[in-house]
């Protein structure tokens, strides 16, 4: 069985489903799954306009094989493949500024250009827009020495209300 899928996008398709508006920005690359998943997203009433990754050009869209036993426990592995490449240019100001809830997935938040995409997310939201809200999911996962609190703490001075998540 394939599914389309990852958190923040069943999280935007969960929203889309109550009847909410919602975009998603995330990386695919312009390959089998990726088409899928495009069409599923769409399909379930989320934005997504995203350019995808060539898929000559770099690594194929994202997968999880996810393995369950008879007794319910799961086992999942997974491939992160094009979503890495998502970077600043991929950021839409006018979709950001237009939005009232703006949720980042932390899982992904360890590239380099992965952080500046976050940043210039942050600068494009409307400090002070009634309603506005900042999200980040959580990020245990860094390794590439930067003091991620002071990151974090950079991304809150710098362009936001309210921050729910993990400092």
């Amino acid at each position: 069985m394939t599914t389309s899928g990852g958190s923040a996008a069943n999280t935007i398709a969960g929203v889309a489903s109550l009847g909410a508006r919602g975009a998603y920005i995330g990386k695919v690359a312009d390959d089998q799954l990726g088409q899928v998943f495009a069409h599923d997203i769409r399909a379930a009433g989320v934005a997504f306009e995203t350019r995808p990754l060539s898929a000559h050009s770099g690594a194929p869209t994202a997968r999880s094989m996810i393995l369950v036993t008879p007794d319910a426990e799961r086992t999942m592995q997974t491939y992160l493949g094009a979503c890495v490449e998502l970077g600043p240019d991929d950021v839409s100001d006018d979709l950001i500024a237009a939005s009232d809830l703006v949720y980042l997935e932390g899982y992904l938040y360890d590239p380099p250009q992965a952080k500046e995409a976050f940043l210039k997310a942050g600068r494009s939201l409307e400090i002070g827009k009634t309603g506005s809200l900042f999200a980040a999911g959580p990020d245990d996962t860094s390794d590439d020495g930067e003091d991620e609190t002071a990151l974090r703490k950079r991304l809150v001075v710098t362009a936001v209300a309210l921050l729910i998540g993990f400092l």
